[in-house]
């Protein structure tokens, strides 16, 4: 179990490292079922968790924005079903916190990063510099605040010992943005010596052009561009990555590393659905990049979904020997002998800066072709969250598929938030093809039950603007109109996250019929699910929720004041359950 699944949660649990201890078969059962469940859209239950403004889901943990009775942030551990929120209020927590001058002063409180029990956040009023704010959630305590320059594109990194933020705010020699990392040791309370500053790292959108990560030690950022200027003569695309260690960060422990993206030649990029994020391999535990692209492979007249996996290894063992850029220094004919045999290149002079390799072999376990990801009519508008899991082989778009038309007869198309799958297995030996794909999934399935009613409900509390976030084991997303508080929904994929809410009802045998039916689903089963048709309470806008006034309330004999731990909103709520033992 160590050499496939060593770095899984549940491999810790097996280990006792990670909580109540489990036995390997156990251990090795979960892993499996939790990666079925997602490559078959065969979720193991669904919550209502309550409702909120914005939200942050990172490590298992939920932390979501709410605007009634008062501006508080309430944090939920998903991943350990927990029964309690810890909840902080916000304008109290401002006006304990900080000095004078920010207590006077209304602004905005952004969540920012959630990690090893650590909450930061951001506070920004207008005639103040911008704060940072990290709190331990578990007790409240207030670990640091710190006053910035400035928070223009401010991302964080960090862990239980330090505490990075960049910003894409510091202008280099060529006159093009560029990021800035700052630290602080956490377990030391005090400011690392010097700013990293990331130079030539090109792009600025996290999550489509840059990503930053903390991991083994090191601090991570890896960009899908090569140059701030457009070659009009060139042939491949690199990733670019930097990182240095926690322990020492400065200039001299910085490494810079390039992988090979691709060769222009397969064909041109819709960048709008392209999806950049780095990820742990539950197998070896190391860093990968994971990149979606939208392309036009060969020049053809289709579209196509790819999903590549790229290793990343400092240094890069295979970092390609016989490459090419060129510059004024060897303009001269020898340079060109590495170029391609192509008119194009006799174009190549001191003015352009191209750059070749000759493509190196994908190996097949590191690209998944898709599909066009419009099957269904699911264009981008229509795909709300998308998301790939290397492990379980299989991508998962949550898409608003409306019943055209309506089936309660009215004229406005309802939202219904429906999962969309697809995966992939290993060929039988001996085929040419190394995986075979598994087709398409939906869920839930098409009905016309009073159950798919419900389930429908659950699903769509509320309509409007949807954002939501994958992980390993389960999807979180929130759906309602943004000036209002919005419904934050859960749909779980693990047997062993075990959130139960007070009301919760099972819908076992919908799930036996979607599994024997699952190519093609008919009419749901199951008991009639009941649904919380509660509206939380109106506000009179955005900025009602956007917004905080700090308040300085006294303070409890022993306690700290803007902190204390409630029962889950969730138990009060509703849920449905898939399955069996859960």
């Amino acid at each position: 179990m160590c050499t496939r699944v060593g770095y899984t949660s549940e491999a810790k649990l097996s280990r006792g490292t990670g909580g109540r201890k489990i036995r390997y078969q156990e251990a090795l059962d979960r892993v499996h079922s939790r990666r079925e469940a997602l490559a078959s859209a065969q979720p193991v239950s669904a919550l209502l968790l309550g409702y909120g403004t914005t939200y942050l889901y990172q490590q298992g943990v939920l932390c979501y924005r709410v605007g009634e009775p008062t501006t508080m942030v309430r944090v939920l551990d998903v991943h350990n079903s927990s029964s309690i929120e810890y909840v902080i209020d916000i304008p109290s927590l401002i006006g304990h916190t900080m000095d004078e001058g920010a207590q006077c002063q209304p602004g905005t409180f952004t969540l920012l990063n959630y990690a090893d029990g650590i909450l930061v956040c951001l506070f920004e009023a207008r005639k103040l510099s911008p704060w940072l704010l990290a709190i331990e959630v578990s007790t409240g305590r207030s670990l640091v605040t710190l006053i910035l320059e400035t928070a223009q594109k401010i991302f964080v990194r960090h862990n239980s010992e330090y505490l990075l933020y960049g910003t894409h705010s510091y202008t280099g020699s060529h006159g093009h943005r560029e990021w800035v990392v700052h630290g602080y040791n956490l377990k030391e309370g005090r400011p690392f010596e010097s700013n990293i500053y990331l130079e030539n790292l090109v792009g600025c959108d996290i999550g489509l052009t840059v990503s930053f990560e903390i991991h083994g030690g090191y601090f991570y950022a890896v960009s899908n561009q090569t140059s701030f200027e457009v070659e009009e003569v060139d042939w491949t695309s690199f990733y670019h990555g930097y990182r240095f260690p926690l322990e020492s960060a400065c200039k001299k422990t910085l490494q810079i590393e390039r992988w090979w993206r691709r060769n222009h030649i397969e064909g041109p990029i819709n960048d709008s659905w392209t999806d950049f994020r780095l990820h742990v391999d539950e197998c070896t535990g190391n860093l990968s990049i994971v990149e979606a692209r939208r392309e036009w492979r060969d020049g053809g007249s289709a579209s196509q979904r790819t999903y590549y996996i790229c290793a990343l290894e400092f240094p890069n063992k295979e970092h390609p020997e016989v490459s090419f850029m060129l510059d004024e220094s060897n303009v001269e004919g020898r340079s060109h002998m590495v170029l391609p045999d192509e008119p194009v290149a006799l174009l190549v002079d001191g003015s352009n800066k191209p750059q070749y390799v000759v493509a190196p072999d994908r190996r097949p376990k590191n690209v998944h072709h898709g599909d066009d990801g419009t099957t269904g009519g699911f264009i981008l508008a229509k795909t709300k969250v998308r998301y790939y899991n290397p492990e379980a082989n299989a991508f998962l778009d949550l898409v608003n598929d409306p019943e055209d038309p309506p089936r309660d007869g009215g004229f406005r198309l309802r939202q219904r938030l429906r999962l969309r799958v697809g995966s992939r297995v290993l060929g039988p030996p001996g085929s040419k093809e190394v995986y075979r794909s598994r087709g398409i999934s939906m869920w839930p399935p098409e009905g016309t039950s009073e159950d798919d009613d419900e389930l429908l409900e659950l699903l769509n509390p509320l309509s409007g603007d949807v954002e939501g976030k994958f992980d390993e084991r389960s999807l979180i997303y929130m759906t309602g109109d943004d000036t209002q508080p919005r419904a934050v929904v859960l749909v779980n994929f693990d047997v062993g996250i075990n959130l139960r809410s007070e009301n919760y009802v099972n819908m076992f045998s919908l799930y036996k019929r979607i599994g024997e039916n699952a190519s093609n689903p008919g009419r749901a089963g199951g008991r009639t699910l009941a649904v919380d048709r509660r509206k939380p309470c109106k506000g009179k806008g955005k900025a009602r929720y956007g917004s905080v006034s700090p308040v300085l309330r006294p303070p409890s004999e022993g306690a700290i004041p803007y902190f204390r731990r409630e029962k889950a909103t969730y138990l009060s709520l509703k849920s449905v359950h898939f399955r069996e033992g859960v």
